[in-house]
C-alpha cells in the first residue's frame, strides 16, 4: 500500500549535538550575532555576548534556551534558533521500525544489512523492501537512495547493501515513503535540525 504523506512515526530519539559538531546560530533582528560556530571538543562553544556555553550533551532547542536566558541579560527578548548543519562526530544513525533505533559510532566497511543489526534488527512491522539510505542529511541536496534490503537477504543482491559513510542516516519504514519531501522533514525533525525541501536522488 503506497501513501503520500511522511513516515507517519518520527524516530524515537532526538538528536544531542556532540563535539565537533557544526551549528549555525542566529539571533532574530541582530544579524551581526549570527555565527557558525564548530563545538569544541570539551563541548563548549563561544558565543558574543553569551560567553563560555555548554552545548555537548543538548538538543539544539536546549542550546537555543541556553543562549536565550544568557543574552537576555543584554538584549530584550531574543529569539535564539540553533541548527545543526554538519556531524563532526564520525555517527550513523538508524531509525524507523528497528528495536533500538539512535546514533552508532561508524567504523569503516559497515553496510546497510549490518547497520540494522547493530540497532537490534528490524521489527515485524518493517517494510524491508522500502528502506530509505540518506547521505548528507543537512546539505541543500540531500542524496537520498531507495534500496530493497529484502532482495539482498533472499537473492544476495548486495547492490542493494552500500557500504555507508559518516552521517549516513538509515531508515526502516512500516511503510512506503512516497513524498520525498516530507520524508527528509521527518528525518530533520528528528534529528533536531530545520528543513529545506530541495533534494536530489541517486540510485532506482
Amino acid at each position: 500500500r503506497r501513501i503520500s504523506g511522511p513516515p507517519s512515526e518520527p524516530a524515537k530519539f532526538t538528536y544531542k549535538i556532540g563535539q565537533g559538531d557544526n551549528l549555525d546560530i542566529s539571533v532574530w533582528q541582530h544579524p551581526e550575532l549570527d555565527r557558525k560556530i564548530v563545538v569544541r571538543p570539551d563541548g563548549f562553544i563561544s558565543f558574543p555576548l553569551a560567553g563560555e556555553v555548554n552545548a555537548a550533551g543538548l538538543t539544539p532547542p536546549q542550546l537555543a534556551s541556553g543562549l536565550k536566558e544568557n543574552l537576555s541579560r543584554l538584549i530584550k527578548g531574543p529569539q535564539v534558533t540553533v541548527i545543526v548543519s554538519g556531524f563532526g562526530s564520525k555517527n550513523i544513525f538508524v531509525l524507523g521500525e528497528v528495536a533500538k533505533p539512535g546514533p552508532y559510532t561508524f567504523r569503516g566497511g559497515i553496510n546497510v544489512l549490518e547497520s540494522i543489526s547493530l540497532a537490534g534488527g528490524w521489527k515485524n512491522s518493517a517494510v524491508l523492501n522500502s528502506v530509505m539510505l540518506t547521505r548528507e542529511v543537512f546539505a541543500d541536496q540531500p542524496e537520498i537512495r531507495r534500496l530493497n534490503v529484502y532482495s539482498v537477504i533472499k537473492n544476495g543482491d548486495f547492490s542493494q547493501n552500500p557500504e555507508l559513510e559518516p552521517g549516513d542516516v538509515v531508515y526502516v519504514p512500516k511503510s512506503f515513503i512516497a513524498n520525498i519531501g516530507g520524508f527528509i522533514e521527518n528525518i530533520r525533525g528528528s534529528l533536531g535540525a530545520y528543513v529545506t525541501e530541495n533534494t536530489r536522488v541517486f540510485g532506482d
